[in-house]
């Protein structure tokens, strides 16, 4: 890979994860392990923490975090066209509406978001 697309690849990436709001993910991962805690208190003794429940746990968060993921990006698309984010507002930090996003681009992220999140409650 030469070093001009690998730095394409980075800001492409930098853009998605911007869009996406990481630094929210802690919305998604928090209830989700409280919410395993708490089962792993009500059913102690009955409970094994072995490959498969790590398994079972790591789709959980995946999958909560994919939904995360498509609340933000549906938030930001359904804000910018209403028009309730703008450039003079808080909605400047909207990812279409700081135009680091195209439409497209946000579409396809919810939809990559919904397969993942689909996918491990499958699993599940």
């Amino acid at each position: 890979m030469s070093s001009r697309s690998a730095e394409s690849w980075t800001r492409f990436a930098g853009r998605m994860v911007y869009a996406m709001r990481a630094y929210s993910f802690t919305a998604a991962v928090v209830p989700s392990l409280i919410g395993t805690a708490c089962a792993v208190q009500m059913h102690g003794a009955t409970v094994r923490f072995d490959a498969a429940a790590a398994a079972r746990l790591a789709f959980v968060l995946l999958g909560a975090v994919a939904l995360q993921v498509v609340s933000n990006v549906v938030n930001d698309v359904v804000d910018a066209d209403t028009g309730l984010d703008n450039a003079r507002n808080a909605g400047a930090a909207n990812a279409l509406v700081a135009r680091v996003v195209t439409r497209g681009e946000a579409e396809l992220i919810v939809a990559a978001a919904a397969l993942v999140a689909a996918s491990a409650a499958v699993r599940l």
